[in-house]
């Protein structure tokens, strides 16, 4: 880290932290539109569902619905939102999540940096105390840009006033979160590979209690 002792450590949030089997959902609602599982699809969901503050889910599925080029039924809005707003009930930490940031707090500020939409987030915060755990709170809907937008990184540094070189991004994606960091000059990140979906990635770890010291 350039010889720079972190003081600020930021986490993603989904698959990071906290699970709700999104990606099973997001499968349920691709197999309702008759589209591919992939990575532009999801990026299509996070820009219609989590880029603006909003409650209402009916709003982003047809949003969602108009990006990909289909037909704004009610039918096609009501399933996908009650395949979302099923999930909420699903949100749920990992084992070790509370657990370390528990551990964590007592040393480092810590910052969450989320691609998420509002209702799930306050949902979320609701149940599991996410303001009280957090120092600072990021999020794609305030921010209006999704990882690995740097704007939102950028932000994130800027609510902590922490130079970047002196911040820890832990996240799940090399793309959204490690690659998202870096172009944003964070001094360290922190691959978390619980699904070992990259086991070629140099560096990961598959559980938050193999982070170790982060002082070095």
């Amino acid at each position: 880290m350039s010889g720079a002792k972190p003081t600020v450590i930021f986490f993603d949030c989904w698959y990071t932290l906290f699970t709700s089997d999104m990606a099973d959902d997001l499968k349920r609602i691709c197999d309702v539109l008759k589209v591919p599982f992939n990575r532009p699809f999801v990026k299509h969901f996070e820009h219609a569902f989590m880029t603006k503050p909003g409650l209402d889910q009916h709003v982003w599925a047809r949003q969602l619905l108009k990006a990909l080029g289909l037909p704004r039924s009610s039918r096609l809005t009501g399933t996908i939102v009650e395949i979302i707003e099923s999930g909420f009930a699903r949100q749920r930490p990992y084992d070790d999540a509370l657990e370390t940031l528990e551990q964590f707090r007592h040393k480092y500020r810590l910052g969450l940096i989320s691609n998420t939409s509002q209702a799930a987030f306050e949902q979320l915060d609701q149940t599991f105390a996410l303001s009280e755990r957090f120092d600072y709170i990021t999020n794609s809907y305030a921010v209006g840009a999704i990882k690995p937008d740097r704007a939102i990184f950028s932000a994130a540094l800027e609510l902590a006033q922490v130079p970047a070189e002196q911040a820890i991004m832990i996240g799940d994606n090399p793309l959204d979160d490690m690659a998202g960091a870096q172009a944003a000059g964070f001094g360290r990140t922190i691959l978390l590979d619980r699904r070992n979906r990259f086991p070629s990635f140099l560096g990961r770890i598959d559980n938050l209690y193999q982070i170790g010291t982060l002082d070095a």
